[in-house]
């Protein structure tokens, strides 16, 4: 769905709490990190790491037709349109888009509506990092995903890691996970936690097969705040070992088959 201005978006309620993504963008908020001055709305790190990750498993050739889904301010379009690949950024606030140069460009969509409508079949890569916790419908979100991909095309997708003994002991405790609680709801639109199992069975139900899976960064929790709380987390780390991913961050590359 491509819509008129960012007040229709919101006086309909299909985009929750952009103001906080504004502030950023506008300069009155720290980005936890930039690139070429483009502020990343991300953890600090996790658009470099990605960039290598879907380099490593062949992705970023030269020429390679991108879809940034979410693109924000486009740090990632940018990064990506430096490397040599034609880029299309999606988002919601136009206002916010920074990324320049001819590999460039940028569309301004409803992510919770039809945004695949004009762009079936188009790119070898579609990148959607943090973004789908954000969402209405996830399964919506993946079936526009792979609408967009040629056959054999790749999407790249990060979310919150709500699989990581961190989240769970979250939940157990205080009834929501990590990064889900009522603070990320209002400031960050955090509303649609996915936990591993009910991802790849929506991702496979879509039509994608799983390429890779890992998860980047840490939840940095001081044994001084909640000693009590630290000392099990640590315990509980030791029992799953480390079959156990436990990164904040959650990372999927996803195969639309030839």
């Amino acid at each position: 769905m491509i819509v008129r201005n960012i007040q229709e978006i919101e006086s309909h309620g299909l985009v929750p709490r952009v103001g906080r993504f504004r502030e950023i963008a506008s300069g009155e908020a720290k980005a936890p990190d930039s690139y070429a001055g483009i502020p990343i709305f991300a953890e600090k790190g996790l658009h470099a790491q990605a960039a290598a990750l879907m380099a490593d498993h062949g992705l970023l050739t030269h020429g390679t037709r991108v879809l940034d889904v979410a693109c924000g301010a486009g740090a990632m379009s940018q990064r990506l349109g430096d490397r040599g690949l034609a880029v299309i950024g999606l988002d919601a606030l136009p206002e916010s888009f920074q990324a320049t140069g001819p590999r460039v460009r940028h569309r301004f969509v409803d992510l919770n509506g039809p945004f695949e409508i004009g762009l079936e079949g188009s790119f070898d890569l579609v990148v959607a990092m943090e973004i789908i916790d954000h969402l209405e419908s996830p399964r919506a979100f993946l079936r526009g995903c792979f609408s967009c991909l040629r056959p054999g095309g790749h999407l790249f997708l990060t979310m919150p890691n709500v699989d990581s003994t961190y989240a769970l002991l979250s939940l157990a405790l205080n009834g929501t996970f990590a990064r889900f609680d009522d603070t990320y709801l209002r400031q960050d639109g955090h509303i649609m936690p996915l936990v591993r199992h009910q991802f790849l069975a929506a991702a496979q139900d879509c039509g994608f097969q799983t390429v890779a899976q890992q998860t980047f960064g840490e939840d940095a929790l001081s044994p001084w705040v909640w000693p009590k709380f630290w000392a099990l987390l640590h315990v509980l780390r030791r029992l799953r070992g480390r079959a156990a991913a436990e990164g904040a961050i959650a990372e999927y590359i996803l195969r639309r088959p030839d």
